[in-house]
């Protein structure tokens, strides 16, 4: 519970750095606050880590908007460790598989942080989970396959796995923390959860899981919308912005602070 991490050992440093990157404008606004010169803070947000063609894009979306009937089919895709909120996601899967037939699971992923033996009970999530992939065939056809990408975080920055969903149409329900409302519009791109107690943020996610599947008009809807907000998210921008910013840096220069009105592209003048 101490702070630790990669911010506070820049911190210590941040006489020997010319530039620090950040991925969100919160991480930006935090690195400020704990009196790193604005000057060296470049704004570098996150982008899909894979490249997906706009006709593979099209045609995932195409299928979605046939799909008129079913069960909803809800995907959690990532490490199986304790920073993914693992005791809400078994208590989720329970249960929606008691009092929600309308859902289908699919569980992606694996742990990665060794087992302590002291972690949550994982029974729900075994029949339902698939095994840990890193090709990006694979995790396009888990993606396609989902309506909804559940993320019960304890906390993230700005998760890459919700911006390759949010890309081909998946609706996001996840909690409220690290820059996740810097991606999702609440209740128009997905669903924002405040992270609170385990009854609390479960009530939440159900309530939002038994809307998405009982319309699926609205469904449809926010999937359009997520996939055209991600559009925004590219890896072209962030490079363009995180070069004009080192061009200037290098020439001594300084960079310049985004603004909550142009949050995508750094612009050096």
């Amino acid at each position: 519970g101490e702070p630790a991490g990669i911010p506070y050992q820049v911190i210590a440093y941040e006489h020997s750095y010319q530039g620090v990157l950040t991925i969100s404008q919160k991480l930006y606004d935090w690195c400020r606050g704990m009196g790193i010169p604005e000057g060296k803070l470049v704004y570098a947000p996150n982008a899909p880590s894979y490249p997906l063609s706009q006709e593979t894009i099209n045609a995932i979306m195409e299928e979605r908007r046939a799909r008129t009937d079913g069960k909803l089919r809800v995907a959690y895709i990532g490490r199986l460790d304790r920073q993914k909120g693992l005791d809400r996601l078994d208590a989720l899967i329970r249960v929606t598989r008691d009092t929600m037939p309308s859902i289908e699971w699919r569980v992606v992923g694996g742990s990665v942080l060794a087992e302590s033996g002291s972690g949550p009970d994982l029974r729900a999530i075994e029949p339902v989970r698939k095994p840990p992939t890193r090709s990006p065939d694979e995790l396009t056809e888990h993606l396609a396959w989902a309506d909804v990408l559940v993320m019960p975080s304890y906390f993230e920055g700005v998760p890459l796995m919700m911006l390759e969903a949010m890309r081909v149409g998946v609706v996001p329900v996840a909690t409220r923390v690290g820059a996740v409302h810097e991606i999702v519009d609440d209740s128009r791109t997905g669903f924002l959860v405040e992270s609170g107690s385990l009854h609390d943020v479960i009530g939440q996610m159900l309530r939002h899981l038994a809307t998405l599947a009982g319309d699926r008009g609205r469904l449809i809807a926010m999937a359009e919308a997520a996939a055209q907000a991600a559009a925004s998210q590219t890896w072209d921008k962030t490079a363009e912005a995180v070069a004009q910013s080192l061009d200037r840096l290098s020439r001594g220069g300084v960079a310049q602070a985004p603004t909550i009105d142009e949050p995508v592209l750094l612009k050096a003048s």
